[in-house]
């Protein structure tokens, strides 16, 4: 009885792996007629498919196309930077009083607010604003018994050695607030709000009106013109530590006032100023200047900490990250992977090693966002990321595409892309990674395509 039980279960298990067999190749059949339409004929693309239970690759479709990824590429940095310093991370901003106090409360030295890269500093989702901040601050430096000061306030992002855009951004992105690059010292996401005049009528000139938080020296020339079908088309130009910025392009008409986001040109030197502003209106006067240095200079004699500040855990900074695609926060998370000796050489490409693949995959990686269209990848790269973020994380941080789907999405000029799991009911799930280049239908009607693709793979 034994023998005839193990062959039965074998011939069950014979017909399971074959059923298994016989749906992707059914899959593959259907695939072929998706793929032979117009939208994917003159299009790169690849879909790579992976069990997550086996971590074998059940499906795939040219997964040695190199692709620009877009977004998608923020999977791989939440991956990495995880592997390395664990979700439970915490990044700390240091406030500190360096040089003497005497007994009048006269600070002969300076206010410095270090940075350690977090990301969240000042933002809703931490809990605490930006203004909250900055008045903790004020209170912190009260409470030392500081009633002047007769050195600069300092605002210092030396952490990550460096305030630059990620290498090939476009032009038309690095003045937005997409467009910020990595910052030591950040305080609400490093952005400002542009307001323009938005008159009646068609191709009119747009004014600026005002900007907030008010940035010393930033000014703005308008080239804006309103747009008669409702167009948001406008962008800010200008990069870190520019101060002359244009702004072009169009915004719907009749709106009275209409609002853009722009990346702040110096970060670290903001929050001083804002401190510097903040001390003077609470009646603590301030001899020097509001000041940023990107390099550590000499330590002071003396030293007082007034106040740390720590960022949420790494995990919420990873989850915030992607489920907003956040670039700054990618940005700031492969500093933070990258010894300062690698962020000199172009070490991003090496975040891959970190994946630990077992196959021999080709990329060229510019930056952590993906915002670079030089970013390439084969589609077995974020697959195993998709994997690796699933089997720690389960689906937190990715959005629901499609019923039980679960993605990092990407998507800029004739690219789109999707990175993520798809849940299945009483089996494994799947981690797929699914990129289309240089598509010509238009964007809406390729990602209806790609979720019919999507839609078939479970």
């Amino acid at each position: 009885m034994g023998a005839i039980y193990f062959r039965i279960v074998l011939l069950l298990c014979m017909i399971c792996l074959q059923v298994q067999a016989q749906n992707w190749q059914a899959v593959d059949q259907q695939l072929d007629k998706l793929f032979a339409l117009p939208d994917f004929r003159s299009a790169s693309y690849s879909l790579v498919v992976y069990d997550t239970k086996s971590g074998e690759r059940v499906y795939s479709r040219n997964p040695d196309l190199l692709l620009v990824p877009a977004s998608s590429l923020k999977l791989l940095t939440a991956v990495a930077v995880q592997d390395k310093l664990g979700n439970g991370y915490k990044l700390k901003t240091t406030l500190q009083a360096e040089g003497a106090i005497d007994t009048r409360g006269h600070l002969v030295g300076d206010i410095r607010i270090t940075g350690g890269g977090d990301p969240m500093l000042g933002t809703a989702s931490s809990g605490m604003k930006a203004d909250m901040v900055i008045s903790r601050w004020v209170q912190k430096i009260k409470a030392a018994g500081i009633l002047s000061i007769q050195g600069n306030i300092i605002g210092d992002g030396s952490c990550f050695a460096t305030d630059e855009e990620g290498k090939d951004w476009l032009w038309e992105d690095i003045g937005n607030y997409y467009g910020g690059g990595a910052s030591g010292l950040c305080l609400d996401e490093n952005t400002y709000q542009l307001v323009l005049h938005s008159p009646v009528g068609a191709n009119v000139p747009c004014e600026v009106k005002a900007c907030i938080p008010p940035i010393p020296g930033l000014e703005h020339t308008s080239f804006v013109r309103t747009s008669a079908q409702g167009l948001d088309d406008a962008w800010i130009l200008g990069g870190i530590g520019q101060y002359q910025r244009r702004v072009t392009g169009t915004i719907p008409s009749g709106k009275g006032t209409y609002t853009l986001r722009g990346s702040v040109p110096d970060p670290a030197h903001m929050v001083a100023w804002r401190l510097k502003e903040a001390l003077e209106k609470s009646g603590i006067r301030v001899d020097g200047e509001a000041i940023s240095v990107l390099t550590k200079g000499k330590v002071a004699a003396k030293i007082k900490a007034l106040d740390t500040l720590y960022s949420p855990s790494l995990g919420t900074i990873l989850e915030h990250m992607l489920r907003y695609s956040q670039n700054l926060y990618a940005e700031n998370m492969l500093c933070l992977w990258m010894s300062p000796e690698e962020r000199k050489t172009q070490a991003a490409s090496r975040m891959t090693a970190a994946l630990q693949m077992a196959s021999r995959p080709c990329s060229y990686l510019m930056d952590g966002s993906g915002l670079s269209p030089m970013n390439a990848v084969q589609g077995e790269v974020l697959s195993k990321a998709a994997m690796r973020w699933y089997a720690s994380n389960g689906n937190s941080g990715l959005k629901e595409l499609l019923p039980s789907i679960w993605v990092k999405s990407g998507y800029m000029e004739r690219v789109r892309s999707y990175a993520g799991i798809a849940e299945r009911e009483g089996k494994s799930p799947l981690a797929f990674c699914f990129i289309v280049n240089q598509f010509q239908s238009t964007p809406p009607e390729m990602r209806r395509q790609m979720e019919r693709v999507l839609s078939l793979i479970r």
